[in-house]
């Protein structure tokens, strides 16, 4: 006989509160990261260090990152994601509190610890945050996790105004480590209060389903599963893709068309602009045609985005093109991470592993375009990710959808 999962009287509003804190938690996530990122140059001037140095410092932060984020799908499935996100909350305090003190005593070896800390708490706040997206998700019964990833992008925005302020108004970058420090307890600490209720129903769920399976699968037996390592390749791909349109596109423009800074920029701008209006509009039709197909076609989309940017005869042209490619990247991340996390019982450790291939592709894939693009130049280098893309969207046609 099926256990049935407990009644949660009030469960509407409950789902309700858990679906603004869930968005809230991606707001405040891409708030502060990209609030502190747009100081870097400040960061480096104030520590003496070399453009170099600092590539050193960001590269340690990504690294910790993706270790953790290998295991952090069994800490979510051990402890819950509500517990890792707290716990992320005090490693991101101690990382943000680092910093300070590394900025103050002009240590590069403390930066460097503050950066891998950092990264550990990213990595122990994305997959927590992604499985409560899903659970919301599927509550709701319609597909809503593109709208936290563009929670995220709004939240960045916000962030990058907040730290171009800061800088303007003659705040330091270790004065607003400890803001940041403080407002990460706060804020963070008052999201997972108001997650609580979706984290027991979530954990309930797990129990009931858990029944006849086996709860001590290894963390790496995940990478056996045809649907991680299919949809886990597309978003490695698409996550290159990312990366790409926000450290060389506009490289590519003002490389190809010798056009100014500011002009070519506007592709990044457009880019990003598609690609936020998608995800927050785009699930609609991603329930009409369903998630294998939505990931297959929105990845062909941006192949096509991005080949009518290789090609395209002027700049004009390109800029254009930037916005098919946003709109095609869109979707394929949280449409992704929202198909392999709907399993109650092996979900935390399947969006581990996908969210892990696309940390490898953001650290892996700007240096390999900038290599190739030494080579052939910067906007044909590109064609290696449209192939990736056309290469990857068939993968997913067949999946199936758990419901």
């Amino acid at each position: 006989m099926t256990a049935a999962i407990p009644v949660v009287h009030g469960a509407g509003a409950s789902n309700g509160r858990g679906r603004i804190a869930v968005a809230a938690a991606y707001v405040f996530n891409g708030l502060a990261l990209t609030s502190w990122n747009v100081r870097l140059s400040s960061i480096r001037d104030e520590m003496g260090i070399t453009s170099a140095d600092l590539g050193g410092f960001l590269t340690a932060g990504a690294v910790g990152t993706v270790v953790t984020a290998l295991v952090a799908g069994r800490f979510v499935q051990r402890f819950g994601a509500r517990r890792i996100y707290l716990a992320a909350t005090a490693l991101f305090a101690a990382a943000y509190l680092t910093l300070a003190a590394a900025l103050e005593v002009h240590s590069f070896p403390l930066l460097l610890v503050a950066s891998v800390v950092h990264g550990l708490a990213f990595a122990c706040t994305n997959v927590p945050q992604a499985v409560l997206g899903a659970a919301s998700e599927r509550h709701v019964g319609r597909t809503i996790l593109p709208q936290f990833h563009a929670a995220y992008s709004v939240g960045a925005a916000i962030g990058a105004s907040i730290g171009g302020l800061l800088s303007g108004v003659g705040v330091s970058p270790s004065l607003q480590f400890l803001m940041l420090a403080a407002a990460a307890v706060v804020i963070r600490s008052a999201i997972a209060r108001l997650v609580r209720p979706l984290d027991e129903r979530m954990s309930a769920e797990r129990s009931v389903d858990v029944a006849g399976r086996s709860d001590r699968t290894p963390w790496y037996a995940v990478w056996g599963n045809s649907a991680v390592l299919s949809i886990g390749a597309l978003v490695f791909a698409t996550s290159i893709s990312e990366g790409a349109a926000n450290n060389w596109a506009s490289i590519a423009l003002v490389d190809s068309f010798e056009a100014d800074e500011q002009t070519a920029a506007a592709a990044l701008t457009v880019f990003l602009v598609a690609q936020t209006i998608v995800r927050i509009g785009g699930g609609r039709l991603v329930d009409i045609v369903g998630r294998p197909w939505a990931l297959a076609g929105s990845a062909a989309a941006a192949a096509l985005g991005l080949a009518l940017f290789v090609f395209a005869p002027t700049i004009e042209t390109a800029i254009a093109a930037s916005a098919l490619w946003g709109a095609g990247a869109a979707l394929v991340v949280p449409v992704g991470v929202g198909l392999v996390a709907r399993d109650p019982v092996n979900g935390p450790l399947r969006v581990a592993a996908v969210t892990s291939l696309g940390s490898i592709a953001n650290i892996a894939g700007p240096p390999l375009i900038g290599a190739a693009g030494a080579a052939v130049g910067v906007r044909p280098s590109l064609l290696f990710v449209v192939a990736a893309l056309a290469m990857t969207a068939p993968l997913v046609i067949r999946l199936r959808e758990r419901r």
